[in-house]
């Protein structure tokens, strides 16, 4: 078993066009703040236990500032594969690939009081961690683990308002970081 909760903030660089002005290119920045909850269950697929396989549940939630509130939120099933290439008795080392088979994408665009909300199309996402683990005792533990992640937002409905409409174009997300981490094994 394994239960993840990530917390990110930073900002995001917009490279692309607005619907209105298709052919005109626009490169922005704004904030954002990401949530991430994830619970997985492993089971070993190889004699020694070093490679496992795994299935689970997750929640994302992405905030971003734009001169309006979005907030974009979608469940996911990741499946994967762990791979510990290095098990010394203090420092570990593996590798982590999982598809995320996304569902229930949505889009809350809020604006001076109001808000519309809009179904994004499910697209299945990808991450590929290094995980890094340093053995203080039987119990605990600190990691470090390098990540990346690319996953995909499908074009939304158009949502007709008395202003006119209003769609979320399909777009592709890549994002990278690294987590540092307390673990305790039980």
């Amino acid at each position: 078993w394994k239960i993840r909760y990530e917390q990110l903030s930073g900002s995001t660089v917009y490279d692309g066009h607005y619907l209105a002005a298709p052919y005109a290119s626009v490169l922005s920045r704004s904030s954002e703040f990401i949530e991430d909850l994830e619970a997985i269950y492993g089971v070993p697929v190889s004699r020694d236990k070093k490679q496992s396989v795994y299935l689970g549940i997750g929640w994302h939630k992405w905030q971003r500032g734009v001169g309006y509130d979005e907030t974009y939120e979608w469940g996911y099933v990741p499946i994967g594969y762990r791979y510990e290439f290095l098990q010394k008795k203090k420092f570990q080392m593996a590798v982590d690939v999982s598809a995320k088979i996304m569902f229930s994408g949505r889009l809350i665009v809020a604006s001076d009081g109001d808000s519309i909300q809009l179904k994004i199309g499910n697209r299945p996402g990808l991450r590929i961690e290094l995980p890094m683990t340093y053995r203080m005792d039987e119990h605990w533990g600190l990691s470090l683990t390098p990540w990346y992640e690319y996953f995909q937002l499908g074009k939304s409905p158009i949502f007709l308002s008395a202003e006119g409409g209003i769609e979320e174009p399909a777009s592709t997300n890549r994002q990278y970081g690294v987590n540092i981490g307390l673990q305790y094994h039980f």
